[in-house]
């Protein structure tokens, strides 16, 4: 038994006196402060545990927050993690314009593109005139108007003037190589993407 130990085998034995000191003062039966006291080490017993188990606790309430909210990022001193969802891709919430917008990460993607209805709730500006941009995607050729975003957030990385391609016929909103470019770095470590502003 260390220094340590010794202290906090003496603090322990400490507030137990004081318990069984202030039970014994109110005069109760001997059944009913045994009762008391056994009452007494067992919220001891649980906040050590507690207090001893702090960093495993916390990592088992990022999952549930993580499993409850997946698309939130979370944040570890300046990076984003973002977990991979049960489909094998990345989902964040990212804020545009203060707006909250959920985005597939695509490494493979060259530009950020927002469908139309999730721009205009963002309040990004959509220009009509002039002719769209034709693209190939995934699902086939597809025409795109070009745009900029005023902000895009993602817990403590923040992107100003960011260029955006606006879908006409695709919900789905893809955060690619425009934003990630802009990044210190990204990586993939196991199950975790890693974005450092």
């Amino acid at each position: 038994m260390n220094d340590n130990d010794s202290m906090r085998l003496v603090y322990a034995l400490i507030l137990l006196a004081f318990v069984a000191s202030s039970l014994i003062s109110h005069r109760l039966p001997i059944k009913q402060t045994f009762k008391y006291m056994l009452a007494w080490m067992g919220i001891f017993a649980v906040g050590i545990l507690i207090f001893s188990f702090k960093a495993e606790g916390l990592a088992i309430w990022s999952r549930v927050t993580t499993a409850m909210s997946p698309e939130k990022p979370r944040v570890s001193g300046q990076d984003v993690r973002v977990d991979v969802g049960d489909d094998g891709h990345f989902r964040i919430e990212a804020q545009i314009n203060r707006h909250p917008v959920s985005f597939l990460i695509d490494t493979g993607a060259t530009n950020s593109t927002m469908s139309r209805r999730n721009a205009t709730a963002a309040g990004v500006d959509i220009s009509d005139a002039g002719f769209g941009v034709i693209v190939q995607t995934a699902n086939g050729m597809t025409t795109m108007r070009r745009a900029r975003a005023e902000s895009i957030v993602i817990g403590p990385i923040k992107r100003d003037d960011q260029p955006l391609w606006i879908s006409e016929d695709d919900d789905l909103n893809v955060l690619g190589m425009s934003f990630l470019t802009s990044l210190t770095s990204w990586r993939v470590e196991g199950k975790t993407m890693i974005l450092t502003p």
